[in-house]
C-alpha cells in the first residue's frame, strides 16, 4: 500500500529493507494526488497546516485509477499542494509502497550484490537534497537495527528472458503500448517468440501492440541495429521504451510537444459546449462554472503537449480539419482549419470508429 512519510519518522517506521521501495519523487506525488488531500481546497484552515505535515489520507477505495487532486489554478494560493511538492522533491517527505514490485522506473534505490544502498535516478534528475535525506534516514534505519544489511535487490527481468511470472501478476498491464513495449524488448533480447507468448498471456490489447511492431518493417530494422549496438555495452530503457512507441503510417509525431503550436484559439464559448466530453479529459468535476472550464482549457493543451500525442487524419463533420490522437487515453482532439478548437473526446478500442480512424484517417 501506498503510504507518505516523514524522512526521519522513516528512519524508525521503516526496515533496512524497505528502503528500496521507495518511490521517486515524480511518482510520489503521482500517487499522493491520488490517495492524499494534497489539494488546499480540502481543508477549512490550509493555512493552519504546518509545511512539514503529511498530508490527510483520503477515505474510501481507491486505486490508481481514482481522480486525482489538482493544483489550483495559477493566481490561487495552494499552500498544502506547494509544500507538499516541495517536501516530497527534497526528500522532507518521501513515498513508498513496500507491497509493489520493485520497479527500475520507479523506484531510483537499491541493494547491489554487497547489500549497499545504490541511488540510480536512470534518466531523471531530482533535487539533491532527496537522495541525501533518503541516506541519512537509512543509515540511521541501519544502525537501529544493528548494522544487518538486507538481500540484494532482486531486479525483474523486464528485457531478458521473457517475463512470464511478471505477466501472470501484472493483468492489467495489457494495453497497446505494453505490448509494443514487449515487441521491442524480443527484439533487443533476440527472444521474440518469449516475449510474443507474454504479450498473449497479459491480454488485452497487449497481443495488438506486440503485432503494430512486428507489421512494421521500419522499428524491426531499427530493432536490430538496437540489438547489434549491444556489444557496445546496454543502452538504456528509456531508448527501448522509445523504440516500442508506434505510431500509424502518415501521422505526424509530437517531436518536443511542438503540436500545442497548432492550437491558435479555443473559445469559452466551445468549451462550454463540449464540457460533456471534459471527463475523457480527466476533469472529474459536472459542475460547470468558469473554474472546471479552465480545466478542461488545461487538459486540452496537456493533450497537445503529451509527446505520445499524434496528428492523423480528418474530423468528417468539419471540413478541413485535423485530429490529434493520444494512444495512452485513447483521447482525441479536433481542430478547424485556423487551429480553432472544435471538440475532443474519448474513442473505443474496441469500435469500428476506431478501426476506421487508426487505418483510414477519418474520424467520424
Amino acid at each position: 500500500m501506498f503510504r507518505l512519510l516523514r524522512a526521519w519518522d522513516a528512519e524508525r517506521e521503516l526496515s533496512p529493507a524497505d528502503f528500496q521501495y521507495i518511490l521517486s519523487p515524480r511518482d510520489a506525488l503521482s500517487q499522493a494526488r491520488i490517495f492524499y488531500e494534497i489539494s488546499s481546497d480540502h481543508y477549512h484552515y490550509p493555512d493552519n497546516i504546518s509545511c512539514h505535515d503529511v498530508p490527510r489520507r483520503k477515505s474510501g477505495n481507491l486505486s490508481l485509477f481514482s481522480a486525482p487532486d489538482k493544483r489550483r489554478q495559477r493566481g490561487y494560493a495552494d499552500n498544502v499542494y506547494d509544500d507538499t511538492q516541495r517536501n516530497i522533491d527534497e526528500g522532507w517527505i518521501i513515498g513508498i509502497d513496500t507491497h509493489a514490485q520493485w520497479d527500475n522506473r520507479r523506484n531510483p534505490f537499491y541493494f547491489d550484490e554487497d547489500s549497499n544502498l545504490v541511488y540510480d535516478c536512470f534518466m531523471d534528475h531530482y533535487h539533491e537534497w532527496f537522495e541525501s535525506e533518503v541516506r541519512k534516514a537509512y543509515e540511521k534505519c541501519l544502525n537501529n537495527h544493528n548494522g544487518r544489511k538486507p538481500a540484494p535487490t532482486v531486479k525483474q527481468a523486464y528485457y531478458g528472458d521473457a517475463p512470464v511470472q511478471h505477466a501472470q501478476a501484472a493483468k492489467t498491464i495489457n494495453s497497446k503500448a505494453a505490448g509494443r513495449l514487449l515487441a521491442a524488448g524480443g527484439i533487443y533480447n533476440g527472444n521474440i517468440e518469449g516475449f510474443h507468448d507474454t504479450a498473449q498471456q497479459l491480454g488485452g490489447d497487449a497481443p495488438a501492440g506486440y503485432d503494430q511492431v512486428m507489421d512494421n518493417k521500419g522499428l524491426i530494422i531499427a530493432g536490430a541495429s538496437v540489438a547489434a549496438g549491444a556489444m557496445m555495452g546496454r543502452i538504456p530503457v528509456s531508448e527501448l521504451e522509445e523504440l516500442g512507441k508506434t505510431i500509424p503510417n502518415g501521422a505526424t509525431a509530437n517531436k518536443n510537444g511542438n503540436l500545442i503550436s497548432e492550437l491558435k484559439d479555443v473559445t469559452q464559448k466551445q468549451l462550454d459546449k463540449k464540457f460533456k466530453h471534459a471527463i475523457d479529459f480527466g476533469v472529474t468535476s459536472t459542475k460547470k462554472n468558469p473554474e472546471t472550464l479552465g480545466y478542461f482549457h488545461d487538459a486540452i493543451k496537456s493533450h497537445m503537449k503529451d509527446t505520445d500525442t499524434f496528428k492523423l487524419g480528418t474530423y468528417g463533420f468539419v471540413k478541413d480539419s485535423n485530429v490529434f490522437f493520444n494512444p495512452n487515453s485513447n483521447s482525441a482532439v479536433v481542430l478547424g482549419e485556423s487551429g480553432n478548437f472544435i471538440t475532443g473526446f474519448k474513442l473505443d478500442s474496441t469500435s469500428a470508429q476506431y478501426d476506421n480512424y487508426i487505418k483510414n484517417g477519418i474520424l467520424r
